[in-house]
C-alpha cells in the first residue's frame, strides 16, 4: 500500500523520469546511427587514400617519362643540327643536281 501511495504522490517526477529514459534511449540510437556512418566516412577515407596514392605513383611515372621526352628531343635536335650543317657543307650544284634527280619531271611521285 506505501508504494502505491507513493507513486500516486510523485506521479509527475515518475512521467518526468520515464521522458528523460525514453530521451536518453533515443540520443543513444542516434549516437549508434552516427557511429556507423563515421566508420563508412572512414572507409571512404581509406579508399581515398589508396587512390591517392596510386595517382601520386602515376605522377611520379611521369615526370620519369617527362625527363625521357627531353632526352629524346634533345638527341632529335643534335641529328638535326648535323643533318642541317651537312647540307649546308654540301655545294649548292650539288643541292641542285640532287633535287634534280630526285623529282625529276619523268617522276609521278
Amino acid at each position: 500500500m506505501r508504494i502505491i501511495n507513493f507513486l500516486r504522490d510523485q506521479w509527475f517526477a515518475i512521467v518526468i523520469i520515464a521522458i528523460l529514459v525514453f530521451m536518453q534511449v533515443q540520443s543513444d540510437q542516434r549516437v549508434a546511427i552516427y557511429e556507423e556512418k563515421l566508420i563508412e566516412l572512414r572507409k571512404e577515407i581509406e579508399c581515398y587514400k589508396l587512390k591517392d596514392e596510386q595517382l601520386k605513383y602515376k605522377v611520379d611515372s611521369l615526370s620519369s617519362l617527362d625527363k625521357e621526352v627531353v632526352e629524346k628531343i634533345k638527341i632529335i635536335k643534335q641529328k638535326e643540327y648535323v643533318q642541317v650543317k651537312m647540307v649546308d657543307s654540301i655545294p649548292v650544284s650539288e643541292l641542285q643536281k640532287f633535287f634534280t634527280d630526285r623529282y625529276s619531271e619523268g617522276n609521278s611521285n
